[in-house]
């Protein structure tokens, strides 16, 4: 296979998928929900914390969140100034997306063009991803999944013709990335460990046609890996042991049934399957124009290595891309395998599989160089990424439901001027670090957005308040009154129970908890009539 360049189209096609979420960023008035408002406010934690000393600064970051890690917060801190310029935190901090966003589709582009992929294939790889449901709906969304996309694909630029590296800086390299996505999610081991595999047999089978080290390269890597080793290393040294009871009940125990249900292997396998076409499309055919020729140029693969003599076998799997189709294909299968033995459903953890799809997309569309199938792919791919990029932008003519995690721009504000005015009114300047409860737990309305929005108004106001639950999916009245009085809350947030949600497994005790505080002397009442918005003060 030929190296080709990126061509100018392709660069085009890139810059308008990055426009297309740029202005969505700064369209958006949504209010972030429960995780993604979280990973905001550690962000403008740690951006706060360097107002004080290195030593304190150091010291929350290596404590940021504690059962997550924190690679998106670090980098976030420093882009929360461009809210100056962009107009409020949340477009300033979803920056990080947006870049990591545009360096995976370039850096796709690029492995495509060393793969040999003509402008077609280049194309459809780029349109594959960027328009995929599921990516560029995670791509408006502050969480960690743009950054581990983003990983997978420097992995899938490493591993391509890696054998042909110096072993230095391919080690370098290796143990850099490796930290790198371990900082940005912990299930990041899942594919790398396929990936180092890989990167062990090409490197055995071949061995005459290395590229000498440069030293000066060798030690720029060396003092990075070791920096950010370091990094990595301190994180999970300190906070391993949350860490490790998040992951667990993130996939295992009963609080994963919230996210989730307990099946077969094959009917959990029977979703995966589905959800992974969903992420690629709302059309299951454009799923199948992806699918087929990677299925189909395997094959043709497989087929030329074996006409092949015996002894050629494993050097012309490595050459014509066989062995690295297999390491993608088998990490995929790996991934769906390993999420259909989970209760957890939530989708978004397929997100690092659609790097490595684009990739297989190019590739296979150059060993089978039909031109028609470049044609076919090409234009599916891009009316799919047409189509997600209207439904984003608020344009659905067809009444289709993509992936769940691609949301229609939000213009209307009102949600968030109503939280910012419960922040406003229950965070006094003369009692500010103190804990206030919000009664309710709505996507729009909960303690994390609340937390968030305070961390927004302290870098103007100097001082901020806490906020939290009245306990996770608390259903005892008794614990959640007893919650309310061990934080000595002086506030505590909801709304009249007219007003509430039908009761779900997160708001079983929400109304009786304002009911019964409506007739609690201790405390104060004031609510809104439109709104339903109510606010209880506690006397002092």
């Amino acid at each position: 296979m030929t190296t080709q360049r990126i061509n100018p189209a392709v660069v085009i096609v890139v810059l308008g998928l990055i426009g297309s979420s740029f202005l969505w960023v700064l369209r958006d008035t949504s209010v972030w929900p429960w995780d993604q408002a979280w990973y905001g406010e550690v962000a403008l934690d740690l951006a706060q914390s360097r107002r004080g000393s290195g030593w304190e600064w150091l010291r929350a970051s290596l404590a940021a969140f504690g059962s997550k890690p924190p690679l998106l917060a670090w980098v976030a801190q420093f882009f929360a100034p461009l809210s100056r310029w962009l107009g409020d935190v949340e477009p300033a901090l979803l920056m990080v997306n947006v870049l990591a966003q545009l360096a995976t589709l370039l850096l796709i582009a690029r492995i495509c063009a060393r793969m040999g992929c003509g402008v077609l294939a280049q194309l459809a790889g780029v349109l594959a991803f960027g328009g995929s449901s599921l990516s560029l709906g995670l791509s408006h969304q502050f969480l960690t999944e743009t950054l581990q996309m983003l990983s997978v694909a420097i992995m899938l630029d490493l591993i391509w013709k890696v054998e042909r590296r110096a072993v230095a800086s391919t080690i370098l390299w290796g143990v850099l990335i490796m930290a790198f996505a371990m900082l940005v999610k912990a299930s990041s081991f899942t594919f790398a460990i396929p990936f180092a595999a890989y990167c062990i047999v090409a490197c055995v089978i071949r061995m005459d046609a290395r590229q000498a080290a440069r030293p000066v390269v060798v030690l720029l890597l060396a003092l990075a890996a070791a920096v950010v080793c370091a990094a990595c290393i301190g994180w999970y040294w300190v906070n391993w042991a949350p860490m490790t009871q998040h992951f667990r009940n993130a996939t295992s125990n009963d609080i994963a049934l919230a996210y989730g249900s307990v099946g077969t292997l094959g009917s959990k396998l029977s979703l995966w399957t589905q959800s992974l076409a969903l992420a690629l499309s709302p059309w299951p055919f454009v799923a199948v124009v992806i699918g087929a020729p990677i299925a189909l140029a395997f094959a043709v693969s497989l087929a030329n290595v074996v006409k092949a003599p015996r002894n050629q076998w494993p050097l012309l799997a490595l050459d014509n891309g066989f062995l690295y189709a297999g390491a993608l294909i088998g990490t995929i299968a790996l991934t769906v395998l390993g999420l259909a033995t989970q209760i957890n459903e939530e989708t978004r953890f397929l997100s690092p599989t659609l790097p490595m799809i684009a990739v297989l997309l190019g590739w296979a569309l150059t060993v089978l160089r039909w031109r028609w199938l470049q044609l076919l792919a090409l234009i599916a791919v891009a009316c799919n990424a047409v189509y997600a990029v209207s439904f984003a932008h608020g344009y659905n003519p067809l009444g289709l439901q993509p992936s769940v995690w691609l949301k229609p721009v939000n213009l209307d504000a009102d949600r968030k001027n109503l939280l910012a005015r419960a922040v406003t009114e229950s965070c006094s300047a003369s009692r500010p670090n103190r804990y206030a409860i919000i009664g309710v737990e709505y996507p729009s309305f909960n303690g994390n957005s609340a937390a968030f929005f305070s961390a927004k108004q302290q870098r103007k106001t100097r001082y901020r308040c806490y906020y939290t639950s009245l306990g996770y999916a608390e259903a005892d009245l008794d614990k959640a009154l007893a919650r309310i009085d061990s934080l000595d809350a002086d506030y505590l947030i909801t709304f009249t129970p007219d007003r509430q949600h039908d009761p779900d497994l997160f708001n079983r005790i929400s109304s009786v908890v304002a009911e019964r505080l409506s007739s609690d002397p201790r405390f104060t009442a004031t609510q809104d009539r439109d709104s339903g918005l109510m606010i209880f003060h506690r006397r002092r």
